[in-house]
């Protein structure tokens, strides 16, 4: 699961990481939420573009917009056999920047919020898929971020986790001539040796707060 994540760093520091080509005004958020625009990278075929799309998928059979909550996320297993994803994940791939994602953990009523990041907090992709919907309004653009099993730090807090990628592995990733056994292969548990999990405010339960109060840890250290 992934349903808030934090985009705080600058642009040189993403455009050194991503090399997209356009110069998007990004502004920090520290308390993304479903539905609202997120920035991605994909392919336009000759370069990397950053663009801002809707956070919650939207295949482009559609007939009408859905009545149901957002689908934010995509199971990576088996996601080529699912009529929602499965031409996405085969020709529109995306990396969604991000410096951290949040989950929760305690009994139902008391849960506490943690903020996972890198342990050298650098910023880092989720592996995402995109769409566009020619909606009656006009074209719509969305996305998903895929998830799996969680690694051994983070099966500690929730059962699954978002798909994060390699630097290594972003060429292929956004490529749609990358073949489906190896885009298999980008599909698993980040390793936990280089994540840490902090416990943080319980500000960022309410999208009503967007700001640095989201990310302050409640205590010294990592967990």
């Amino acid at each position: 699961m992934c349903g808030r994540y934090v985009f705080i760093s600058n642009v040189d520091a993403i455009k050194r990481l991503f090399r997209f080509e356009n110069l998007p005004n990004l502004a920090p958020r520290y308390n993304i939420a479903p539905t609202q625009q997120i920035p991605i990278v994909r392919s336009n075929g000759d370069a990397r573009e950053m663009v801002n799309v809707r956070w919650g998928l939207l295949p482009f059979w559609l007939k009408e917009a859905p009545k149901g909550p957002p689908v934010i996320n995509a199971k990576a297993e088996g996601i080529e056999a699912k009529p929602m994803f499965r031409a996405a994940i085969a020709k529109r791939r995306c990396l969604v920047p991000a410096d951290g994602f949040y989950e929760w953990k305690g009994p139902k009523g008391d849960k506490r919020p943690y903020l996972i990041q890198m342990q050298d907090k650098q910023p880092f992709a989720f592996a995402g898929v995109w769409e566009r919907w020619k909606s009656p309004e006009g074209d719509i653009d969305s996305a998903a971020i895929l998830t799996c099993e969680p690694n051994s730090l983070m099966a500690e807090i929730h059962d699954r986790m978002p798909v994060i990628l390699d630097p290594t592995e972003f060429d292929a990733w956004l490529s749609d001539k990358t073949p489906s056994a190896d885009v298999g292969k980008m599909i698993d548990p980040f390793p936990a040796e280089q994540m840490r999990a902090v416990p943080v405010s319980k500000a960022v339960n309410s999208v009503k707060n967007a700001g640095p109060e989201c990310i302050e840890p409640l205590e010294a250290g990592a967990v």
